[in-house]
């Protein structure tokens, strides 16, 4: 985060992809309130799991994981 030069507002710089990319994910029902104060605990709606991104981006992965109980452990070393 650095400022920008031309309007001295904060301007974001991601040269590096690696680090990661936000991806916002709004809340139906579990924001702030327009006073700025947070709802009571049994009126807040969470999102669970990945089914946050409902087909937006693709996630790259199996939500859960397959086991691995009876595969062997392998480091990246032994594949060469």
């Amino acid at each position: 985060l650095v400022t920008d030069k031309s309007t001295k507002t904060p301007k974001m710089n991601c040269k590096n992809w690696e680090c990661g990319v936000l991806f916002p994910v709004v809340a139906k029902d579990g924001g702030r309130t327009l006073s700025g104060t947070s709802p009571p605990e049994s009126k807040r709606k969470v999102a669970e799991g990945m089914e946050v991104f409902g087909g937006t981006i693709p996630v790259p992965m199996k939500v859960p994981a397959e086991s691995m109980e009876d595969k062997r452990p392998w480091f990246f070393r032994e594949l060469r």
